[in-house]
């Protein structure tokens, strides 16, 4: 048994009482005076638990009762899984890429770019023909529609149509024609535009325009503007 030292709290005597008197009265052996044992701890067991066995620690337990060599249980895991490396503390994915697998996939890629690039082409010679062709947003001066005879017959005279933007309808010829005329080209506003005419002079377009002038007063006007190879000629009020 272990004693534990106190000292009484009556004479100040130096004792040594076992635990198993923890937390009862007792009489000092000096002073006989009476006093209560402070709580004691039981003492551990000093001996040393032994370290458990590596084939317990480190080894699963099988509650079906049959283990698995480490042959069958490397066949059931498919060729892709991420499996430890021994010895080093990351994980590598053991995964080959396959060389059909890769010429494939070049194979798609180039087929891919061939297709996008004969939709390019497709586009840019179908906008020259239509440019050269098309009579859909051109009228004649009697305000009928011409056919494509007429039209090329136009555009071998006077240089080819001018192309409105789908995006607000006005045509690149005018703008530039106006940007290098006008007193203040950043204050132009256009307020609407026409089809094209076809006259003995060329290509006719009226737009409808607010700017500033000389003074620096915002006004409105309307123009007809002939365009011939692609600039524009003259331009008249209306």
């Amino acid at each position: 048994m272990q004693p534990y030292p106190l000292a009484c709290p009556h004479c100040r005597n130096a004792l040594a009482y076992d635990h198993r008197f923890s937390n009862q009265v007792v009489a000092c052996p000096h002073c006989n005076g009476a006093f209560q044992m402070p709580t004691f701890q039981q003492p551990q067991s000093q001996t040393p638990h032994p370290p458990p066995t590596p084939s317990i620690q480190n080894k699963p337990v099988n509650p079906f009762g049959f283990e698995a060599s480490e042959s069958e249980e490397e066949e059931d895991e498919p060729a892709d899984r991420a499996r430890p490396v021994r010895g080093q503390g990351r994980i590598r994915r053991e995964k080959s890429v396959s060389p059909k697998m890769t010429r494939q996939t070049l194979i798609g890629a180039v087929a891919c770019g061939a297709l996008l690039l004969s939709c390019v082409v497709c586009g840019v010679v179908g906008s020259i023909f239509g440019s050269a062709g098309s009579s859909d947003d051109v009228l004649k001066q009697d305000g009928k529609a011409p056919n494509q005879a007429e039209v090329k017959a136009h555009v071998d005279k006077h240089g080819p149509k001018p192309q409105f933007s789908s995006y607000d309808g006005s045509f690149e010829e005018v703008k530039k024609y106006l940007a290098d005329s006008l007193n203040d080209p950043r204050s132009v506003e256009y307020v609407e535009w026409s089809k094209v005419v076809m006259n003995e002079d060329g290509w006719n377009i009226r737009a409808k325009y607010r700017a500033k002038n000389g003074f620096g007063a915002l006004i409105t006007k309307e123009q007809i503007f002939t365009v011939r190879h692609g600039k524009v000629a003259y331009a008249r009020d209306r």
